[in-house]
């Protein structure tokens, strides 16, 4: 690692937020998934490994993690997509069971001690810069077509086939997308720690993507960034015993699902001032729910 402490913290939290987008995504179907720490190893192993033993540059090993990752989780759902809700969680926590199990059986990736050696070339402006273009892109996403299916899959599945929309399909672009983006976290981690280990892609990394959204708010992509940004920076202002760390984040969820249920950061309503022919009614200025 380089640079100033706080410079550490910001490329943490830029690099939880990209996760916990990914974990985001596919959350937006309805999908509750404990998947997305064990897409976030296969990101980063693919991209360490490129790296240190086959010499790939930097910015194309991230990119391949990335892919990889987002195949992983299409290839996953598409065999679970029967399951929903609960089923779903267990048959996808298996997975990265399995995953852990083989990685540290796994002598030519690092066994139980992990992936080390890799080059340690995540920079600031690599994480700023992918952040900044998902915010663009999910910002786009708001009122598309996609970004509309996700939503009305996500509100009433049967009443979305009804209206035409291929559920499948739709859970499993989430999966895909949620895939990239925590393959891409864990490729830029991995190149920023220089070091990976199995027991980090366990229910515990699942845990706290879910307070990012569940605290950040879960309807509106800034949420999960917002959530990620303060339980990242919390731990380093918080300079107190781990059991008092855990009061306070306790406390602060308690508080949030009281107050907030929704989450600290909600889904804005966008207005969309449309005039309509002044010669029908008089030229009166109709306002519509962009949403």
């Amino acid at each position: 690692m380089s640079g100033g402490y706080w410079e550490q913290v910001a490329i943490m939290v830029a690099i939880n937020a990209i996760v916990a987008l990914g974990f985001y995504a596919t959350f937006l179907t309805g999908q509750l998934s404990a998947a997305h720490a064990a897409f976030m190893g296969i990101g980063g192993y693919a991209a360490g490994t490129l790296t240190m033993k086959a010499g790939v540059p930097f910015l194309p090993a991230v990119l391949a993690g990335a892919l990889l990752a987002a195949l992983a989780a299409a290839l996953l759902v598409s065999a679970l997509k029967r399951l929903s809700g609960m089923f779903l969680a267990i048959a996808t926590l298996a997975f990265a069971e399995i995953l852990i199990v083989t990685l540290k059986n796994t002598r030519a990736l690092g066994g139980a001690l992990g992936l080390s050696g890799m080059p340690l070339a995540t920079k600031f402006w690599h994480v700023a810069a992918a952040l900044a273009i998902l915010v663009v892109v999910f910002v786009r996403l708001e009122n598309t077509r996609l970004g509309l299916g996700f939503r009305a899959v996500r509100d009433d599945a049967k009443a979305a086939a009804a209206a035409g929309i291929d559920v499948i399909r739709m859970r499993i672009v989430a999966f895909a997308v949620g895939g990239f983006l925590c393959g891409l976290g864990g490729a830029l981690q991995v190149h920023y720690l220089g070091v990976m280990e199995p027991d980090e892609l366990g229910f515990g990394v699942t845990v706290a993507l879910l307070l990012y959204v569940v605290v950040g708010g879960r309807d509106y992509f800034l949420g999960p960034i917002v959530g990620a940004a303060i339980f990242t920076v919390l731990p380093e202002l918080l300079r107190v015993s781990s059991r008092g760390r855990v009061f306070i984040f306790s406390l602060l969820l308690i508080l949030v699902v009281i107050l907030r249920p929704d989450g600290l950061i909600r889904r804005p309503v966008f207005w969309k001032w449309q005039r309509k022919g002044s010669d029908a009614d008089g030229g009166a200025v109709h306002v519509a729910d962009g949403t």
